[in-house]
């Protein structure tokens, strides 16, 4: 999502596995050249959404 802000865009990263978080933020840094702040979720919560097929 971007917006007008410093800090001006967030996403969600999702790896098979969680060890593999930091890896895959570091290689993002390296290919971009940009610093990825990790902020991981503080709470989960589900919302039932589904999408029939």
């Amino acid at each position: 999502y971007a917006r007008d802000h410093e800090l001006n865009m967030w996403f969600v990263l999702a790896t098979e596995r969680p060890e593999r978080i930091n890896e895959v933020i570091k290689k993002i840094e390296t290919q971009t050249g940009l610093r990825v702040y990790n902020m991981p979720k503080q709470a989960e919560y589900y919302v039932g959404l589904r999408f029939e097929a």
